[in-house]
């Protein structure tokens, strides 16, 4: 008898096991917020990277973003200006001339059909503020060897210098038509950056 009682008891220890294993592999995972990022390659050899510190987190808090192009080459790479950017990105006016931008949309969409979502306006209408970095006015990119520094030509007397090819921004909102600055609402986003040599990256990120 005593040892019937054990075997029951040794059956119910792993039939409990067996049902606490299952029930906690049923558990949905927790869901990341951490960083994420996303790369594009529209060819010369560069990649283009996009990245964000979070791909939730709560309204009135910011979400910090950073583009830059890498020469992939462990040599230099001269790369001539293309223009060919396929739709609207933007980094605000002092960053205009970068070979790359983004643009911020309401909603969840892909890299086949984000053209059709609804954009908004990281641009601030003021027309008159400075802007530190000297312009661009270079038709090449001199990149250095697995760097995202290149050589330009600055509207400074035709100089060149050497700068880096990435730059941060924080978004909190965007401004609507009427000029009035909004909170990025709840609900889904998505984050595309684009750059002149038909390269692509999207992140998505929610504001709960």
């Amino acid at each position: 008898m005593e040892s019937i009682a054990y075997e029951r008891l040794v059956l119910l220890a792993l039939l409990a096991t067996g049902v606490l294993g299952v029930a906690a592999f049923l558990l949905p995972a927790p869901k990341a917020v951490g960083p994420v990022s996303a790369t594009g390659n529209g060819g010369s050899e560069l990649v283009l990277n996009l990245s964000v510190n979070s791909s939730s987190f709560s309204q009135g808090k910011s979400l910090q973003v950073y583009i830059s192009e890498t020469n992939s080459l462990s040599s230099m790479n001269n790369v001539t200006v293309a223009q060919n950017w396929g739709t609207t990105f933007s980094l605000g006016r002092c960053s205009a001339d970068y070979p790359f931008g983004i643009v911020l949309l309401k909603g969840y969409y892909t890299l086949e059909n984000f053209t059709q979502g609804e954009k908004v306006s990281l641009q601030s209408p003021v027309q008159n503020y400075l802007c530190v970095r000297p312009p661009f006015s270079t038709s090449y990119y001199h990149f250095l060897p697995k760097s995202d520094s290149a050589v330009v030509q600055v509207d400074m007397g035709n100089q060149t210098v050497t700068w880096p090819m990435g730059t941060s921004i924080s978004i909190t909102g965007y401004w609507t038509a009427q000029g009035s600055f909004a909170p990025l609402q709840h609900g889904a986003y998505t984050l595309v950056a684009g750059d002149e040599w038909g390269a692509l990256a999207l992140l998505h990120f929610s504001v709960n």
